[in-house]
């Protein structure tokens, strides 16, 4: 349900916005069974989790990541990202928008750490000296820098109103170009990560289509006395992923198959940069099980010129594109769309969560995450 400033929209919705095109079953009132939300939860972590292991393979190329940390900042990018969901979920705009890294933030953090830089530029807390603030021997605590200052220019647009502004302004011709942009950024990590095993990779998209588009209006048996959704469209991200992990692990466990990790197959690519160090080789083992984050691990975020320069781009177009997802979100399941008070929660929400995230360690800031709602489009629920 969105909410707007201080009141909820009435639950009975126009006749034309209750339920979705050919499916039957309704956007908002739709109450599934317990066990089948569970799943399509876990559809959505599985979404978000390729994300995250995408956004960091493709930025740990540039960072000097020592034994274990790579795990580390993976759990607490997934941790930080449940804490804002949680954010935007309850005082935000009440829709179901997962936070998480995007490819908005991505990209001018890959520019920022692809750099260079010899003198102390950045400006650390008391006590520390040259060494300690060069912000080549501290990427990660730069890049903190950089997702404070994201989180605080979400959190002003948010807070006097102007993503209102943005809204109004903000249609087709806004949004489509820069995604495509953005899609066509990361078109090789794409294809290197394809290339790994090209059957593997066109199998999944195959179970794909064939659960979303051929089998969408396929319902359970009535024998089974289960509600009568259609499951495969609603888990057609979930179904296959299960399909294709079992059938490479019983593959591996024969030796006909030996697939590469992420960070395995990323570092390959050609950097412009030939001096970057490459990155260590970490052992998932000796990641301890509990690991809280917290800030005292890395320290205190390190604010420079460029890395401020960095987050205000970061955030100006993070910002139009999560606005872009708050329409479409509401468009996918058949609400009204959220009025400007509602995107100026939002927006305030998710500055207020990498705010936080940047300041306990998070190496990247948050906004709504694109994949993840793109999924709503299949369980529309």
């Amino acid at each position: 349900m969105i909410m707007d400033a201080g009141q909820r929209f009435d639950p009975e919705l126009p006749d034309e916005t209750r339920s979705t095109s050919n499916t039957g079953i309704s956007s908002v009132n739709q109450h599934p069974p317990c066990f089948l939300n569970l799943l399509l939860a876990v559809q959505q972590v599985f979404v978000q989790c390729s994300l995250l292991v995408l956004v960091l393979g493709v930025l740990q190329q540039h960072l000097l990541l020592q034994d274990g940390e790579r795990e580390r900042l993976l759990s607490s990018m997934l941790f930080y990202s449940a804490l804002s969901t949680l954010i935007q979920s309850c005082l935000g705009t009440c829709l179901p928008l997962v936070q998480a890294p995007s490819l908005e933030i991505l990209i001018p953090a890959v520019v920022l750490t692809a750099q260079i830089v010899t003198e102390p530029a950045c400006r650390g807390h008391c006590g520390e000296s040259e060494e300690d603030i060069l912000p080549r021997a501290n990427p990660v605590r730069e890049l903190q820098g950089m997702t404070v200052i994201v989180g605080m220019v979400q959190l002003v647009l948010g807070v006097t109103g102007l993503s209102g502004v943005v809204l109004r302004h903000c249609g087709p011709l806004v949004i489509a170009p820069l995604l495509c942009l953005l899609g066509f950024s990361i078109y090789r990590e794409a294809a290197l990560l394809c290339s790994d095993h090209w059957a593997i990779a066109a199998l999944t998209v195959i179970l794909l289509v064939l659960l979303s588009q051929h089998l969408r209006s396929y319902m359970l048996p009535a024998c089974l006395s289960m509600p009568q959704l259609p499951v495969c469209r609603m888990l057609s991200l979930l179904l296959p992923l299960l399909s294709v992990w079992a059938l490479c692990e019983v593959l591996e466990s024969f030796g006909v198959l030996r697939l590469r990790s992420v960070s395995e197959l990323l570092p390959a690519l050609k950097t412009s940069n030939t001096t970057l160090p490459k990155p260590l080789p970490s052992d998932p083992f000796n990641v301890p099980w509990l690991s809280p984050p917290l800030a005292a691990e890395t320290g205190l975020p390190l604010l420079s010129v460029r890395g401020m320069a960095a987050g205000v781009v970061a955030a100006l177009s993070s910002s139009v594109s999560s606005v872009g997802m708050y329409l479409l979100t509401a468009r996918l399941l058949g609400v009204p769309p959220p009025p400007a008070a509602a995107c100026n929660r939002g927006l305030g929400s998710q500055g207020l969560g990498s705010v936080v995230a940047g300041l306990m360690g998070a190496p990247l800031g948050l906004s709504s995450s694109v994949p993840n709602t793109c999924t709503l489009g299949l369980s529309q629920v």
